[in-house]
């Protein structure tokens, strides 16, 4: 594998080293993080029968919900098309810190990404906590082109999924604590087909 990346790309700025572990598949994962400094970890999704598909989007949704680094995740089938506009969508309940997005952070000031901070609305108006969170993301995001969206309720995979679709979103930027959207759209959408239903590249960021 690593001669044909070698040999197909020749990227001189790319180094790759292989590693095999007997162990089970998240542990030896997260001792890697630690052993080499991860700072991400790729992952495709693949597979034809629905077997297939059941076994991957399971250990891809594992990775999501057990490793200790960002994920970013790459659909079946997925085309390369540079990325302009991310979509990170929250409920702003969530308290941020600023490691907890500063993958995000850092990939959009340096590419120079635009970020849609998206709110599916529970109710018309946002409490204290809410405008508090909201504006600390504003804070964190000040020197990236940014916005803020706010989406009537409705189904969140159904929701999400068509916002994408309509505004040629290309990366999808979300955070894997408890109570995220991230865990919202999973207990609303079977968790072994939505990794092969996404059309763009996501990204999960741990806390």
């Amino acid at each position: 594998m690593i001669n044909n990346l070698e040999s197909t790309f020749g990227n001189a700025l790319h180094v790759f080293k292989s590693n095999i572990d007997y162990d089970n598949f998240i542990d030896a994962i997260n001792q890697l993080v630690d052993i080499e400094n991860i700072d991400l970890i790729v992952m495709g999704t693949r597979g034809n029968s629905k077997l297939d598909k059941r076994v991957f989007g399971s250990n891809t949704i594992r990775v999501i919900q057990r490793c200790s680094c960002p994920v970013l995740v790459i659909p079946n089938d997925y085309k390369y098309l540079e990325i302009k506009d991310i979509v990170f969508p929250t409920n702003y309940y969530s308290e941020y810190k600023p490691n907890d997005l500063s993958i995000l952070v850092d990939l959009a000031d340096k590419y120079d990404y635009a970020v849609h901070v998206l709110h599916v609305k529970v109710s018309e108006h946002l409490t204290e906590n809410q405008k508090n969170n909201r504006a600390f993301l504003d804070a964190c995001f000040t020197n990236i082109d940014h916005s803020f969206l706010e989406l009537d309720q409705g189904n969140l995979y159904t929701v999400i999924t068509k916002h994408i679709v309509e505004n040629s979103i290309d990366l999808l930027a979300m955070m894997s604590r408890r109570h995220s959207f991230l865990e919202r759209l999973f207990i609303t959408h079977p968790v072994e087909h939505f990794t092969f239903d996404l059309k763009v590249p996501l990204l999960v960021m741990e806390n």
